[in-house]
């Protein structure tokens, strides 16, 4: 149904939820720390991917 970018406005969208949840009820921190970790997991495999990415084709 939804493209790459339907799919990346709902996650933005849950996330802003979450957020928005946690700051009426603080009992949702929890969820809003697990997306900032999934988040940074997400962004180190990146980094790291293009990095490897970058060494393997200067060896060839």
């Amino acid at each position: 149904m939804f493209g790459s970018e339907g799919s990346v406005l709902v996650a933005n969208n849950n996330r802003c939820r979450w957020t928005m949840a946690t700051m009426v009820n603080p009992v949702y921190i929890s969820v809003v720390v697990n997306f900032l970790i999934f988040l940074m997991n997400d962004m180190y495999g990146f980094i790291s991917w293009k990095k490897r990415e970058r060494e393997n084709r200067r060896i060839i």
